[in-house]
């Protein structure tokens, strides 16, 4: 009898010790479906939504296109947003590259940071400026002691980017991923951002 016993108890043992490791392996699998979907979400929404941030800004479009992609309390914070640095400049092509650099997200998180180097490149910008602009440009470099019949060459400043390594603050809202800030950290030479 003790051997029937005991030949039960390592069978029990052997398809115990199977379901567990079929369990844990399933267990596995859900967690990283579940890490892929959300790294997934965070990557298009950051990709989209910082590309249209770029378009809005650059082209003084309306912001109201990039509540898809971010939240309210940032939209209403933005300082490039609020402040129109581009309103005197008409773009008309630009290069915009976004690097992820940094990149995580827990399946329990609602909130995660993703770390990025944004840039448009110095020698992309094809633009033209207002009259208003221009006129401003004219009246701060003309010299007072132009003679008749000499030249005077305006010289018009290219559009600046903020163009650097950042951090972009995520948090999920109603099982969507939004960006809920930007955060500058630095500066980056033209050869560090490629």
């Amino acid at each position: 009898m003790s051997t029937e016993t005991s030949a039960g108890m390592r069978l029990l043992f052997y398809i115990v010790k199977k379901l567990t490791v079929l369990v844990l392996l399933i267990m596995v699998i859900m967690i990283a479906f579940f890490i892929a979907y959300d790294m997934a979400n965070v990557y298009v929404f950051l990709d989209d939504g910082m590309t249209q941030r770029a378009n809005v800004i650059l082209n003084n479009e309306d912001p109201t296109l990039l509540n898809r992609f971010f939240t309210l309390k940032y939209l209403n914070s933005d300082p490039m947003l609020n402040s129109n640095p581009f309103r005197d400049y008409l773009i008309q092509d630009y290069d915009y590259e976004l690097k992820v650099t940094k990149l995580w997200v827990w399946p329990w998180q609602s909130s995660t940071v993703v770390e990025v180097i944004e840039y448009i490149k110095e020698d992309s910008w094809k633009f033209s400026i207002t009259d208003d602009f221009r006129s401003r440009l004219i009246a701060a470099q003309m010299p007072e002691d132009l003679e008749e019949g000499e030249e005077f060459q305006l010289r018009i400043p290219k559009p600046q980017w903020q163009n650097g390594r950042k951090e972009i603050h995520f948090r999920k809202i109603d099982g969507q991923w939004k960006i809920d800030g930007i955060v500058f950290i630095e500066s980056l030479k033209p050869e560090d951002m490629k």
